[in-house]
Order: structure tokens, then C-alpha cells, then sequence
């Protein structure tokens, strides 16, 4: 349907090309100061998360915690931030920005980690975009183009599971005990 589409789809740079685009000038020196750089974000920002716990609360709550649920929502968190650095890449694949997986894991993730702490979707968005743009010397209006496509695949994504939700609460008679509710507002309230 859309040829063009479809090729830089498929297209990807070999080996070679991505090692010049991972790696490219960067000396040794410089690599070893942002990975320093990096590490100590990551302690500062879980130092100030764990700070904020009251302790003998948290330890009451993992007490009542069922293990199984617990990992199994630990699993789902972790699947679902797979899922969303999959549709991250497939964004970037379809405006031929895409690297490698790799690095859109990468980069979904530290957007998380921005939506999270810092500045909330638009925040996280245009950080894990800059910052995929500059490691990979990438046009960042581009990259950062790829944002609002993945955010629209979410939303696709979010509704189709609510309207799947609510079909299987109709069809599963969920919704029986609303049938008798009456809703009837004053006339002042409308």
C-alpha cells in the first residue's frame, strides 16, 4: 500500500554503520565520565525515593504482600515496559530513526525514569527523545516526531482494553447490579 513505507521499514543499517553511530567519535575518557555521571543519577534518584519510605509501614505492607501476586505484578510491570519500548522502536522504525532495539530500550526506559521523577508524559517524551537523538547523532525533531505517534499507539492501545473490559463486564453480567440504580439528580444540581 505504501511502498516507501515499507522499505525504510526493512532498512537498516549494517553493523559497521552502527558502530559508527554507537560509538562514532566519542573518546574513551569522555565514555567513562557519562557512564560515572549516570550511575550517580541513578543512586541519587533511589537514595530520594527510598528516603521518602516510612519504613515500619512499607515493612507492614510487604508483610500482608502475597509473594505470588507480588512478583507477578513485578512481571507485568516489567512486560509492560517491554511492550513500550517495542512500540517506541516500531515508531522510530517507521520514521528510519530506529538504531537497534537495544538502544530504544534503553532510552524508553530513561524516559520512564523522567516521566516518573521529573516532568510527567511531555517531560518524559522529550527527554528519552533528546537524549536517543544525541547518543546516536540522530535529527532530534525527527526522533522527538516519534513521541506523539507512540503516546497515539497507547492510547489506541488503552482504549481498545477499556472497551474490551467493558464488553466482557456486559456479556459476563457485571453490570446486573446497576440495572435497579436510579440516578435521578435535583433539578437545581443539572
Amino acid at each position: 500500500m505504501f511502498p516507501f513505507l515499507a522499505e525504510s521499514m526493512l532498512e537498516s543499517p549494517d553493523s559497521s554503520q552502527q558502530q559508527a553511530i554507537m560509538f562514532g567519535s566519542r573518546r574513551p575518557r569522555m565514555w567513562r565520565w557519562t557512564r560515572a555521571a549516570a550511575i550517580f543519577v541513578s543512586a541519587a534518584l533511589l537514595t530520594l525515593s527510598i528516603s521518602r519510605l516510612d519504613p515500619p509501614a512499607f515493612w507492614l505492607v510487604l508483610q500482608g504482600a502475597n509473594p505470588l501476586g507480588l512478583l507477578l505484578a513485578l512481571g507485568i510491570f516489567g512486560a509492560s515496559l517491554f511492550f513500550a519500548s517495542w512500540r517506541w522502536h516500531l515508531m522510530l522504525r517507521i520514521g528510519g530513526n530506529a538504531v537497534h532495539p537495544g538502544a530504544s530500550v534503553r532510552s524508553a526506559l530513561i524516559g520512564h525514569c523522567a516521566h516518573t521523577f521529573l516532568f510527567g508524559a511531555v517531560g518524559g517524551d522529550v527527554a528519552k527523545s533528546w537524549i536517543y537523538a544525541r547518543w546516536y547523532r540522530l535529527k532530534s525533531a525527527e526522533v522527538l516526531g516519534a513521541a506523539p505517534l507512540d503516546r497515539l499507539m497507547a492510547l489506541a492501545g488503552a482504549i481498545a482494553f477499556g472497551l474490551l473490559t467493558i464488553g466482557l463486564g456486559i456479556f459476563s453480567g457485571g453490570f446486573e447490579p446497576f440495572r435497579d440504580l436510579s440516578l435521578r439528580l435535583p433539578a437545581v444540581w443539572i
